[in-house]
């Protein structure tokens, strides 16, 4: 988690059916739970804002939602990972959740 890029960063990918961990940053803490289908990022204290999010998920284009609502966001290819770059700045709270689909 780089804090003043706005990048999270998550490397290798899943080689099991699910991975549940926790993150921290000066800003916050929560988990973070990737599947092959998909990440979630729930933040439990703080905030999170975040500019981009680098996967290791691949194939078609990321969708992103944060409390129900869809978010723009590009697919682009980072060092042979996708990443979702967000139009705006994204600031999850507590108690949100920022999902992640291929």
């Amino acid at each position: 988690m780089d804090v003043p890029r706005q990048i999270l960063e998550i490397v290798p990918p899943v080689r099991r059916s699910e991975l549940v961990a926790p993150w921290f940053s000066s800003t916050g803490w929560g988990t973070l739970t990737q599947t092959a289908k998909g990440i979630s990022v729930a933040c439990e204290a703080g905030t999170l804002s975040l500019r981009t999010i680098v996967t290791a998920l691949k194939g078609k284009p990321l969708k992103a939602t944060l409390a129900g609502g869809k978010l723009a966001c590009k697919t682009v290819n980072v060092d042979g990972r996708n990443a979702a770059v967000f139009g705006a700045l994204v600031t999850l709270g507590q108690g949100q959740t920022l999902k992640l689909d291929s």
